[in-house]
């Protein structure tokens, strides 16, 4: 195996934006990002939440920000699972009102509606942020963002009906005029039913009713009776058999009443354009309640999608780390498939993980599940695994999936997955993270083989995480080679011929392509042939292989088990340490309350033969390891372990098998 110092092993050169933001566009297409987005999507009350988080793009690098979210997310979980959800609330796209009443444009009608709907959403979610604010600190952020605006709610009820309509008692001239129109049209209509009586109109009638065309009332009359009755021809009908037909005797009502109409049109419009100057006094305390409120709003779909997903927070790394405990692909759990969950883990000196295992076991969907990982974070979203998970942000992150052939490049299978390699191999680092599915398939195995090992190898000199899946055995034995590769294969039940997708780290896997088959329908004969073709090479072979797994197997039981007891060690010393630790500290407090005679006395208790016979201070120069020494707090011959430099350092002694530090002033010659 080569080293590291070879030259595909260097810094590649960043990516550029244009190319990075491709990058991230053809991964959010692999993985079916949009899945994610609709179903949070269905989460958020308003309409343009909808619209944003349908084009969430997950760009967010600065942990704190996604540490903060997270938390901000998790207490509105915690809030929804105790029964207190958010509630509903009518908030249109707020957009084009807001611009208008930027740009000082008289609002209209609709506008004024959808003012009113922010205002009475922004009074629903300020009272239920009111309730909980001392229980979830997010509320009590979004409760100081809200102002509710009660008398300018009131001014816009005063103007516009449920209906969007405005109110004849919007002005004093708009009451008037209307009171006006209300009678024009009911002496207009008055005089219309008596001309239905008159011998002039009755034989030219189609019907006895009136209608208005052109805002003018009108009666209909058969095409025969133009020019045979005074008035004015209007319009006609579809058939072109009827005229609608203005009569002399309302021609002058008619023009008086378009006349009103008018006034009125005016009328409206002052109010509008005087509710509009008033509504734009609070412009920016509208607009700030509108963005608090599609912040709260992709917020709280943010925590009902974590109850749906039974996601967490993790803790986020800086160094390149993958141990991820309970992962579940998000979307087969939004599919309400029994999901498996799995530990993916690499250990401290790892860099590249390898997966076998048999087809249709599971391994796409765990390299999918992955890959997920990172967009959903770097989104905001809390992630389908345990929360006792550590991950690291990648700068970027690449997904080969196993290749099919592309009619539209004329590219074979292999081609265009070795294609899509180069480009990983042109630009991926060592903060990458690098997903491989079914790596080098679609050639010649023995070459195959060969050439995904070389690629392998070239990204972990990069030592960008990579997780790659395969068949092929001799990728199986990178890691009983090197400490920096690490087996996983995923299960196969042999007694049931089928998957348990289930991840088993430090173990390769079969391919069980007999097994599969024969499950499938392959005829016996067929597949007892296919046994006999298995060379027997291959089978001492997979033999090795076997026995180098066992003893691996072996010895990481070892190595368990020495950590194990290592752990009790550790363990008991420090519970020895607290010991004399303590008893120092008793001592220390005994000394220090102890009376000092006034003169010199006879000592309370009689000094042992070492303490009779110790002789003056030891000097530092003249202290060796090994030697024995009698301690004065202790009242014992101790041993000395470790000496330090300088004479006020503490000195290690041995008191019968318990270590322990000491002053160099409290030991004597014994």
């Amino acid at each position: 195996m080569r080293s590291n110092h070879h030259q595909a092993g260097q810094q590649a050169p960043a990516l550029a934006n244009d190319d990075a933001e491709n990058l991230l566009r053809k991964l959010c297409a692999k993985l079916d990002w949009h899945l994610i987005t609709q179903r949070l999507a269905r989460f958020c009350y308003s309409d343009e939440a909808k619209q944003q988080v349908e084009q969430l793009r997950p760009t967010m690098t600065d942990v704190e920000n996604i540490n903060a979210t997270w938390q901000q997310t998790c207490q509105l979980r915690e809030l929804a699972e105790r029964g207190y959800v958010m509630p509903s609330l009518q908030l249109p796209a707020m957009g084009e009102a807001l611009r208008f009443l930027s740009q000082s444009q008289t609002l209209e009608t609709q506008h004024l509606q959808q003012f009113q709907l922010l205002l009475q959403a922004t009074k629903k979610w300020y009272l239920f942020a009111k309730q909980f604010a001392d229980d979830c600190p997010v509320l009590r952020h979004y409760r100081a963002r809200l102002v509710t605006m009660p008398q300018l709610s009131k001014v816009i009820t005063d103007v516009i009906d449920t209906k969007s309509a405005i109110k004849d008692t919007a002005s004093k001239e708009l009451q008037n005029i209307r009171r006006q129109s209300v009678r024009l049209r009911h002496q207009i209509e008055e005089k219309i039913l008596q001309m239905f009586h008159r011998q002039q109109f009755e034989p030219y009638l189609q019907d006895d009713y009136f209608t208005v065309r052109q805002g003018k009332y009108v009666i209909p009359l058969r095409v025969d009776g133009n020019g045979r009755v005074q008035g004015n021809a209007i319009d006609f009908s579809r058939s072109k058999e009827t005229i609608f037909f203005e009569p002399q005797a309302i021609e002058k009502q008619n023009q008086l009443l378009r006349n009103v109409e008018f006034a009125e049109t005016v009328a409206c419009y002052n109010v509008l354009r005087d509710t509009t100057t008033r509504i734009g006094q609070d412009y920016q305390t509208l607009r700030d309640n509108y963005q608090a409120l599609l912040a709260l709003d992709t917020l709280q779909a943010k925590a009902q999608l974590a109850i749906e997903l039974q996601a967490n927070p993790v803790q986020l790394v800086a160094k390149p780390t993958l141990k991820i405990n309970d992962l579940r692909h998000p979307l087969l759990l939004l599919q309400s498939q029994t999901v498996r969950p799995n530990t993916v883990m690499l250990a401290a000196g790892q860099t590249t993980m390898v997966i076998s295992g048999a087809n249709a076991g599971g391994k796409t969907v765990l390299l999918k599940a992955v890959a997920m990982l990172q967009l959903m974070a770097k989104a905001g979203l809390l992630l389908p695994c345990g929360a006792d998970s550590q991950l690291s942000l990648a700068t970027n992150t690449y997904f080969v999936a196993a290749a099919s052939d592309d009619m539209n490049t004329n590219l074979s299978t292999f081609s265009k997955h070795i294609s899509e390699l180069q480009q990983v191999l042109a630009a991926c680092d060592k903060d990458d993270l690098v997903l491989i599915d079914e790596i080098a398939a679609g050639t010649e195995p023995d070459t195959g083989a060969a050439l995904a090992q070389a690629i392998i190898e070239d990204l972990t000199a990069r030592q960008a995480l990579t997780i790659v899946t395969t068949h092929l055995g001799k990728l199986k034995e990178l890691a009983y080679h090197s400490s920096q590769y690490r087996n996983a294969a995923m299960h196969f039940s042999q007694h049931n011929l089928r998957p348990t997708y289930r991840l088993q780290l430090d173990v390769h896997g079969e391919s069980f392509a007999l097994e599969v088959a024969q499950a499938l329908g392959i005829a016996a004969n067929i597949v007892a042939r296919a046994k006999e073709l298995c060379t027997t090479k291959t089978s001492d072979y997979r033999a090795a292989l076997a026995h180098l797994a066992a003893e691996t197997k072996k010895l990481q039981a070892e190595k368990d088990k020495l950590n194990l007891l290592a752990m009790r060690y550790e363990q008991q010393w420090q519970q020895k340490l607290a010991e004399v630790e303590s008893l120092r500290a008793q001592l220390h407090e005994q000394t220090q309350h102890r009376p000092l005679p006034a003169t010199p006395t006879k000592p309370l208790v009689a000094p042992s033969t070492n303490e009779q016979n110790f002789g003056a201070e030891i000097v530092l120069e003249e202290l060796k390891i090994g030697d024995r020494v009698y301690c004065l707090p202790l009242r014992r011959s101790v041993i000395i372990k470790k000496i330090g430099r300088h004479r006020r350092d503490m000195v290690e002694v041995d008191a019968q098998g318990i270590r322990m530090k000491v002053k160099l002033s409290d030991l004597r010659r014994c």
